[in-house]
């Protein structure tokens, strides 16, 4: 079985551990949100400095920002480690439905 590990974790010996460097790009984007960049902004900013997403590709969107951004694993699971804390999580969470409803 094959499946897709998020952008700031890989397996190590059949066991999902975050991965450092991947995980400081994770807490930027949350950070970015959170300071009121726009996941459109933050995915050409990601492209404009070269930076690669999980399949070593420099190709970010909208999208993309917004699937980090809604992933529930990040705050931690059974499986998966903690990422980012529930209290900006939930902030950038508010903020997003803010931006849906505006």
């Amino acid at each position: 079985m094959q499946w897709h590990t998020p952008i700031g974790y890989k397996v190590l010996n059949g066991k999902i551990v975050v991965y450092e460097e991947h995980r400081r790009l994770v807490e930027q984007i949350f950070a970015d949100y959170d300071n009121g960049i726009s996941a459109l902004r933050i995915a050409r900013d990601l492209k404009e400095k070269g930076v690669k997403n999980a399949n070593d590709k420099v190709s970010w969107t909208h999208a993309s920002i917004g699937k980090i951004l809604e992933n529930h694993n990040y705050l931690g699971t059974e499986d998966y480690p903690q990422i980012i804390d529930k209290e900006l999580f939930d902030r950038v969470q508010q903020k997003r439905e803010q931006v849906r409803i505006e």
